[in-house]
């Protein structure tokens, strides 16, 4: 690949693989047995000066796993769309940059519990 090219055909399916990190078998027989019964969720809450978020993490064991998952995935994934924006040169288009980081943002955009919640039917 040179410099300023998109990723390759090979490079792209490769990095939609790990994207779609709940397609992975393990994660696929994680995310039925939490369909069949669902995890713990826990109230979590940040105080600020003035404000105070409030929002629900699932808990335990299975989603444990999920997470180590989805960590492992997304370091594979950063490692990849780094490589891609390595092949570019310093005087890279910044439209370059993002698309060698889109794979990662898109990844990013798809954590644990969003995934758990859409398996449960909580969101769409």
């Amino acid at each position: 690949m040179t410099a300023h090219q998109k990723l390759t055909p090979q490079s792209a399916q490769d990095v939609t693989a790990i994207v779609r990190w709940y397609d992975a078998p393990k994660a696929q027989a994680l995310l039925a047995s939490i369909k069949a019964r669902p995890p713990l969720a826990e109230p979590r809450f940040a105080t600020y000066a003035i404000t105070r978020d409030e929002w629900s993490e699932y808990v335990g064991g299975r989603v444990d796993a999920l997470r180590a998952i989805y960590a492992r995935f997304g370091d594979e994934l950063m490692q990849l769309c780094h490589a891609a924006y390595m092949t570019f040169g310093p005087d890279a288009p910044q439209a370059a940059i993002d698309e060698a980081y889109a794979p990662f943002v898109a990844y990013a955009a798809e954590p644990v519990d969003l995934v758990i919640g859409r398996v449960l039917g909580r969101v769409s």
